[in-house]
């Protein structure tokens, strides 16, 4: 194990752990310390920042399988749905209904969007924040994820009269 103290996580790694990763049917080529376990949401993670270019918009298709010993211990599929906006002040997602994602909506190395009257329900996570600044989120109900809202890595964001109800996690902020 590897202890990331900036992070506050526990890389963990065994010789024999094998993971594969597929993105819409293409291999992924991870290293062994990207899957790691967050002890702050009790969850095994992916660091995600091995993309070089974002994803088309649309749903995306992830696969991951553990194999330990060349056995499989573990496998799961998520369908991420990716909205492309331009960074820019007049980006704005309303009155969408997402549900059933691993990700509702992914603001990544987004600037000054606007999220108004959305419907996010039953996702993983509902809004994920992911190195975005000066966003506003107001009125978008959320309900049912596992994470509501996740900011990580992000400031000076606004979030007003948005409602949170039946998260496991209505706000996390790392």
């Amino acid at each position: 194990s590897i202890v990331d103290p900036d992070e506050g996580t526990v890389k963990f790694f065994h010789a024999s752990l094998e993971t594969i990763l597929t993105v819409d049917g293409e291999l992924v080529e991870l290293d062994v310390t990207d899957v790691f376990f967050d002890e702050g949401i009790g969850q095994w993670r992916f660091d995600i920042n091995y993309f070089s270019l974002p994803l088309p918009e649309g749903d995306h298709a992830f696969e991951v399988r553990f194999l330990l010993n060349g056995e499989e211990i573990f496998s799961a599929i998520a369908i991420v749905t990716v909205i492309l906006a331009e960074s820019s002040s007049e980006t704005i997602l309303e009155n969408n209904q997402l549900e059933e994602n691993e990700v509702g909506i992914l603001l990544l190395n987004t600037q000054k969007a606007l999220l108004v009257n959305n419907k996010i329900k039953e996702n993983g996570i509902g809004i994920y924040l992911l190195d975005s600044e000066q966003n506003t989120l107001i009125e978008n109900k959320i309900t049912e994820n596992g994470i509501g809202i996740l900011l990580q890595n992000s400031n000076n964001n606004i979030l007003f009269e948005n409602e949170l109800i039946g998260n496991e996690i209505d706000i996390l902020v790392e």
